[in-house]
């Protein structure tokens, strides 16, 4: 035979024992592209015809052999390729020593019996750092066979053991789940590579024995370390193996009847949870766990990353091992399950809690230390009555100091009182345990300061790695953000769509938002939410009254260049005081929750429960009764009427009233106003009648604070009819005549 005719004269002798072979294309290592479907071949051999034809076409091309064929009854050929030669030992001792393989450039395939029944299936076998170590070749899948010479080396692929040709197919080790499943574990292992090396034994060796004696016996164990270890291997680790097994054993991971030990190790594990001392319980939604902390207790998601620390920890404090993500998976699911179906339903919060006999502040120390606000006082507790969880980011704050004051805070900021009694406002109101909450819209310059501005309420309500988001595109993200977040603050604000500036005023006075659950196709999920948030940009960021009538507006001038300071100076100032400003807010919440019942509701604020909280916060502060909710009317309307005059409606309807004999009024259909605004009319003027009627409904409250008054009347059968008139007087625009007759 020569090399010349490698598939001429090797394609005949498989053909000749059922199975199926077909020619490669030169220099690669795939079936010829000219034979059309291969993968159909895997199941079948080539039709006599076709033989001839491709032992004519193909002779001089390298041979390729194809799996699945079946070899014997219940049994299809596969063949099993270690891509490294490190691993070559290994898995030939897990697969039994086959008898046969092949060899080419690295690694070895060895091929293999695979039972129809087990239904395995080709796959890659990845190592502890997701690179590819070893293929599963099953079903439509093919390896090229010697003498074929290789692309890369231009060497002969050889025979490993018998050539295959040779051998009896019951000499083929059997490929069975059970066996796929331990090579499987023993190329995934993060404590295989030590083994290999032959360093670092012991710890290594401890950890494997106890991911395999659910899966195989002792005997196999051993065979599968002489096989991992290095042959001029010095240690002691083999005489130290039986000893290994024993305690791994004694510890939960005994085999079961099916060669695993996965579900009984997953109940252990959630009996060590609840020997710990965890709590499970629901929210109504959400399963979470409570686990005993030092003098306290921490509450955390189960399906969090933080509780999965937690749990790997105590499982490693009684088994003196790590557990595999699958069983830890497993036990998880049990816990959430076990939550949600017999756990107690407890509201959970982040940061801030209470009602208004009491109010507790999750101060994010180890120990699950809170704040305890009450009518007479505020004080540290150890464990507090509510339930509090940390999202990503969650950053302690310090313990509060008692006498202070927040005038140290007005000096650091450079706040004018007005500005400052603004700033005090939202922070109180930020402090309350539900909504509805004030939207901080803060505006400035650069230079004026805005963005320490909105460090420093974050770093006082709710201090996250994550200071200062960006708006989001969307109400879901929106809603996912409120779930992690008790204080949202979103920096460099430059313009806000409606359907964002109507999430933003649901988000503030609460509600809620339903959604389709990630990866399914109909379950929905409800995200509902109060949060305080504080917005800031240069200017006109937010213009819709329905916003405005919900924000505390707070404009900053820009600061004097010599009296500027460094960002890092101002940080240090600010963390020296923040004991004294929290424990001066939390005097003011205690006085909140004190004159809550007894203080009348303040007039003119559309958020009149937010406004009577901050109201009777205000003795806490020593501040005269009237002062920030003052502040907070004036602010607003001096706001309301700024943002409604650049309404380019109301610049049409002005310029509509200013006409020839109309005297500061309209009286009509609000079909005739349309076409009388139709000759000035640019994008944001509403573009139907149906858009018009809906934007003066919309704008009317906001108009009447900027002296434009709307009054719908009856309908008839030309439509709707309005009066609009104005309560100031008006000037026709000097720059250009009237166009309005």
């Amino acid at each position: 035979m020569t090399t010349s005719r490698i598939f001429g004269e090797n394609a005949p002798l498989y053909w000749a024992r059922n199975l199926s072979v077909v020619p490669v294309e030169p220099e690669t290592k795939r079936p010829a592209g000219q034979i059309g479907n291969w993968a159909g071949y895997c199941n079948n051999r080539p039709s006599d015809t076709k033989q001839q034809e491709w032992l004519a076409s193909f002779g001089r091309h390298n041979i390729g052999l194809l799996t699945n064929m079946e070899i014997s009854p219940g049994f299809a050929l596969g063949a099993v390729d270690v891509d490294r030669d490190e691993l070559i030992r290994v898995s030939k001792a897990i697969l039994g020593n086959p008898v046969t393989g092949k060899r080419g450039k690295k690694g070895a395939t060895f091929f293999v019996r695979v039972p129809r029944e087990d239904k395995v299936r080709k796959t890659t076998l990845m190592d502890h750092e997701k690179v590819q170590a070893v293929d599963i070749l099953v079903g439509n899948s093919h390896t090229v066979i010697p003498p074929s010479i290789h692309p890369e080396t231009g060497a002969e692929y050889t025979w490993i053991g018998k050539p295959l040709i040779e051998c009896e197919w019951s000499e083929l080790p059997v490929l069975d789940r059970r066996r796929l499943d331990l090579l499987k574990l023993i190329v995934s292992s993060e404590f295989t590579p030590a083994l290999l090396l032959g360093g670092g034994t012991h710890d290594a060796g401890v950890r494997l024995v106890a991911q395999l004696v659910g899966k195989c016996a002792d005997e196999g164990i051993a065979h599968i370390f002489r096989a991992l270890l290095p042959t001029d291997y010095a240690g002691n680790s083999l005489e130290e193996l039986p000893g290994w097994i024993a305690s791994a054993r004694a510890k939960g991971f005994e085999q079961s009847e099916d060669g695993g030990s996965e579900t009984t190790l997953s109940a252990k594990i959630v009996s060590i949870a609840i020997e710990a001392g965890v709590e499970l319980f629901h929210d109504g939604e959400y399963a979470f766990a409570s686990v005993p902390a030092t003098n306290g207790i921490l509450t955390y998601p189960i399906g969090s990353s933080a509780f999965q620390q937690w749990l790997r920890h105590q499982t490693y404090k009684s088994m003196e091992r790590p557990i595999s993500r699958g069983t830890l998976s497993d036990a998880i699911a049990t816990l959430e399950a076990n939550a949600l179906y017999q756990g107690a339903k407890h509201p959970v919060e982040i940061r801030v809690a209470g009602d208004n006999a009491a109010v507790e502040i999750d101060l994010g120390q180890t120990n699950g230390q809170v704040v305890r606000i009450t009518a007479s006082g505020w004080d540290l507790a150890q464990k507090g009555e509510r339930r509090f969880y940390r999202a990503s980011g969650f950053e302690p704050l310090p313990e509060p100091a008692r006498g202070g004051s927040l005038s140290a805070l007005q000096s650091l900021l450079g706040l004018e009182e007005a500005s400052f009694y603004l700033f005090t406002s939202f922070l109180v109101n930020a402090l309350r345990p539900t909504g509805p909450y004030m939207a901080l819209l803060v505006e400035g310059e650069q230079g004026s300061g805005k963005s320490f501005l909105c460090h420093a309420a974050k770093m006082l309500i709710d201090p996250n790695r994550a200071s200062k988001l960006r708006l989001p595109d969307n109400e879901r993200d929106l809603m996912i953000q409120a779930k992690e977040y008790r204080l949202l603050v979103y920096d460099n604000a430059s313009g806000m769509r409606a359907d964002m500036s109507d999430a933003l005023c649901t988000l503030a006075t609460g509600g809620g938002l339903g959604v389709r659950r990630l990866y399914t196709n109909d379950e929905l999920q409800v995200l509902s939410y109060s949060r305080p948030l504080v917005i800031n940009g240069i200017s006109g960021y937010a213009s819709r009254p329905d916003l405005l009538e919900r924000a505390i507006p707070l404009r900053l001038q820009s600061m004097q260049v010599e009296g500027r300071r460094t960002e890092g100076e101002m940080l240090a100032d600010f963390e020296r005081v923040r004991p004294a400003i929290l424990g001066a807010l939390y005097d003011a919440v205690s006085s909140a929750l004190r004159h809550y019942t007894e203080t009348e509701t303040p007039m003119g604020l559309r958020m009149a429960d937010a406004a009577r909280w901050i109201a009777a916060a205000e003795a806490g502060l020593g501040i005269t009764p009237g002062t920030l909710t003052k502040a907070m009317s004036t602010a607003q309307e001096a706001l309301f009427i700024e943002r409604i005059n650049d309404e380019s409606l109301v610049i049409a309807i002005r310029e509509v009233l200013t006409a020839p004999l109309r005297n500061r009024e309209f009286n009509g259909y609000v079909g005739e106003l349309f076409k009388l605004i139709e000759p000035a009319r640019d994008k944001a003027l509403p573009k139907t009648t149906q858009q018009l009627s809906a934007q003066l409904v919309r704008l009317r409250q906001a108009m009447a604070k900027a002296g434009l008054h709307v009054e719908f009347k009856i309908k008839d059968k030309r439509g709707r009819k309005i009066r609009i008139w104005s309560s100031i007087e008006l000037e026709p625009t000097p720059s250009k005549p009237s166009i309005y007759g």
